[in-house]
């Protein structure tokens, strides 16, 4: 079983490796005549290298996670408190090996994917390494222009390229823990008539539920360093009447902002408490408020702000923006 799977992923490979020999021979050919072929094959190895990198760090992320969670479980769950989930494989006719085998194909797959889109943005990362500063700065952050060009799209795309791997990263480990039994769904979503629905119930281990929630920890993270990426961001804004931060940007955004990276350093560090040492009264209220404010301060204050504020005397809120 594993020698044929692994036969099919080496035609696999070969396959898509002509193929990006075909689609990539017309271009050199292109450059080569213009006397460019050093300019090709920087766009090259700067496409499949950037690209590279990225599906190399899905496959650790994902591993690293997979390993803690097969030492959080061994045995397939065994002393977790459930059963292994043996009956659910075996009804689809797989094994555990080929159950295995699956996932690791899932997870190359996944990293192929994620590494050919984020490939596309690999002037993106030669921009920033060979940025050079403008000589002036905006007037609302006193930042050199060149920032806004080079680095804050590149922070940005590293941003939503850490939260897409460590989101899928979790979702492979949850997968992971269902099949050893370590994390279970009861029941299932019914409705009678005249009663009210009955929703499935998940029963996690308490060593699992600590993984996860360290995981939301580092993802709370990310969330903070977004809304700090989106403080520079207003510069693009196009909620005024012109291109460029308004009123209400600057006034307000920029400071709900600034709450929210609090909030979300705050939150992170108490999920990393209760991996660790778990509280289900402080995870439930940290998790109450923490939604809260990001309702009111991302979305509910800035509305209320332009529209009870802005709105009336928009002509001289917005004429020095």
């Amino acid at each position: 079983m594993n020698k044929k799977l692994f036969a099919i992923g080496l035609g696999l490979v070969a396959v898509l490796l002509l193929w990006s020999g075909v689609s990539i021979y017309p271009d050199w050919l292109w450059f080569e005549n213009l006397n460019f072929s050093p300019v090709f094959w920087t766009m090259l190895l700067s496409k499949f290298g950037f690209g590279f990198l990225i599906g190399l760090l899905l496959i650790i992320i994902i591993s690293i996670n997979l390993w803690v969670a097969k030492r959080l479980s061994p045995g397939g769950g065994s002393g977790l408190g459930f059963k292994a989930a043996d009956d659910y494989v075996a009804q689809l006719g797989l094994s555990g090996r080929a159950v295995n085998s699956i996932l690791i194909a899932l997870i190359l797959v996944l990293s192929f994917v994620i590494a050919s889109k984020g490939s596309d943005q690999w002037n993106l990362f030669l921009r920033y390494l060979y940025q050079q500063p403008f000589g002036s700065t905006d007037p609302i952050f006193n930042r050199d222009i060149g920032f806004y060009l080079f680095s804050l799209p590149f922070y940005i795309f590293i941003r939503e390229g850490l939260l897409v791997l460590f989101v899928l990263a979790g979702l492979v480990t949850m997968g992971w823990y269902l099949k050893n039994g370590a994390l279970e769904i009861e029941g299932e979503f019914s409705q009678e008539q005249g009663t009210a629905p009955s929703f499935p119930k998940i029963a996690v281990s308490p060593k699992v539920r600590k993984h996860l929630i360290f995981l939301g920890g580092i993802i709370v993270l990310l969330l903070a360093w977004g809304y700090h990426l989106k403080i520079y961001n207003l510069l693009y804004s196009t909620q005024g009447p012109a291109f460029g931060a308004s009123y209400t940007d600057v006034h307000i955004k920029v400071l709900a902002f600034k709450a929210l990276i609090i909030v979300c350093l705050v939150f992170a560090l108490i999920l990393f408490y209760s991996a660790f040492k778990f509280r289900l009264k402080l995870l439930w209220l940290s998790s109450a408020i923490w939604l809260g404010t990001v309702l009111v301060f991302g979305n509910l204050l800035p509305i209320l702000v332009q529209q009870f504020v802005v709105k009336p005397n928009e002509l001289a809120k917005e004429s020095p923006y």
